[in-house]
């Protein structure tokens, strides 16, 4: 089993802890990270309503130079919703813009979803 199959595991079943370890234990083993394995780990923490974790992950990413993609910030957007956090959720789709990634259908309503809850 790869390990982003792991992470999509994890995503299914809100194992945000494990997701983690695995994700260390590929650090670990140089196991490189890509844009699937980040949006897997955001996803994971987004279902664990984990949105401080879902932001540092997105922040990371950045770090690292992973590409980010609509998927990615959707879920950060949507992790945002689900922790009341309307104003970071706005501040990603913002983000978006800045980094020419064009939202959509799940972007735009995740964030006014987070919107209709503050």
């Amino acid at each position: 089993m790869s390990c982003n199959s792991a992470l999509n595991a994890c995503e299914a079943g809100g194992q945000w802890q494990i997701a983690f370890r695995i994700f260390d234990a590929m650090a670990r083993d140089t196991v490189r990270a890509d844009t699937i394995t980040y949006s897997a780990l955001i996803s994971t923490c987004e279902k664990s309503l984990q949105w401080e974790r879902a932001l540092a992950t997105l922040s990371e990413l950045k770090d690292r130079h992973v590409r980010q993609d609509v998927i990615i910030y959707s879920a950060a957007i949507s992790a945002c919703e689900k922790g009341g956090q309307w104003e970071q959720a706005l501040s990603i789709l913002s983000d978006m813009e800045l980094q020419h990634i064009l939202p959509n259908v799940i972007s735009f309503n995740a964030a006014i979803s987070a919107c209709e809850t503050a």
